[in-house]
């Protein structure tokens, strides 16, 4: 099991918590503080479906405002860069990480 601040999918995803980096089949990735938060809880709990609401109180800094279209806008950019299929939408409910 890696430690609680590392992640490894299989060799293809690589979430380091620590350096706040991300690889991806080899290639090095510095994301945007939110959409690394929500990487981080997606992946650290592969399957577990999140809900909006989870989300949204999960990855708020600072009472920032993030709403349901600005989760999906991250969504959105990290299936841009890991693939369609890493985060699967659940219609009506949220979002989950397929490993």
């Amino acid at each position: 099991m890696p430690p609680a601040d590392h992640l490894t999918d299989n060799r293809r995803l690589v979430v380091d918590r620590k350096k706040y980096l991300v690889y991806f089949e080899g290639i090095e990735f510095q994301l945007p503080k939110k959409e690394f938060d929500l990487l981080v809880l997606l992946t650290f709990s592969p399957s577990r479906v999140f809900t909006r609401d989870e989300i949204y109180n999960r990855i708020r800094v600072d009472d920032v405002f993030v709403g349901d279209r600005t989760i999906d806008v991250y969504v959105r950019n990290l299936r841009e860069k890991f693939g369609q299929h890493a985060i699967r939408t659940i219609k009506g409910v949220g979002y989950c990480y397929e490993a």
